[in-house]
């Protein structure tokens, strides 16, 4: 691939820098203004009220399994990790940060896909506590193991009864507001 000459001008971004090699030709926007938007965007991403919801719904679980004594895997027995406290969010760097509310977040394990199920997604019975390396099994591989007929430890068998338990449910009309039927394409 071929690259043309850099292009030179006044940066059009809240910088207004003249004589600038523009990182984004079409935005005509310098490395750091550039860098700057796409920042924003990733902002207003992450503050969508719907990430926001989730996020107040996975707290308000937490909240519930710490008062029960129940913030452990439903797997393995396990601890899980906590959401970063007050005095993290204050002190950590940026990606550390992200580390540990990615860490809580991969506690939360649906049982069934997110984007088929949409509508049950938050609710508390689609979910199991799990810890993250559970989740990332669970993800990968465990499912198609499970579906071929493979050894599984007691947790894990638990888990997959509960999910085969939820499909009933959605199928028998228990969750009839919604339509999981797939449609066929003739």
């Amino acid at each position: 691939m071929a690259f043309g000459k850099p292009e030179r001008g006044t940066c059009k971004g809240p910088c207004g820098k003249g004589n600038m090699i523009f990182a984004s030709k079409s935005k005509k926007l310098c490395a750091y203004c550039n860098h700057k938007s796409k920042q924003e965007k990733k902002a207003q991403q992450k503050n969508k009220p719907e990430s926001h919801a989730q996020r107040d719904m996975m707290l308000s679980i937490f909240d519930q399994a710490v008062k029960d004594g129940t913030w452990v895997s439903q797997i393995s027995g396990a601890p899980l990790p906590r959401p970063p406290s007050e005095h993290e969010q204050a002190h950590l760097n940026e990606a550390l940060l992200n580390w540990k509310w990615t860490m809580f977040f991969k506690c939360f394990s649906h049982l069934l896909p997110k984007g088929k199920y949409v509508e049950i997604r938050a609710e508390r019975e689609a979910i199991w506590l799990v810890t993250p390396e559970e989740h990332d099994m669970w993800d990968a591989d465990l499912r198609k193991a499970l579906n071929m007929g493979g050894q599984i430890g007691e947790g894990w068998a638990r888990k997959f009864e509960a999910r085969q338990e939820l499909l009933k449910r959605i199928a028998g009309g228990e969750f009839s507001k919604f339509n999981y039927t797939r449609q066929k394409h003739h």
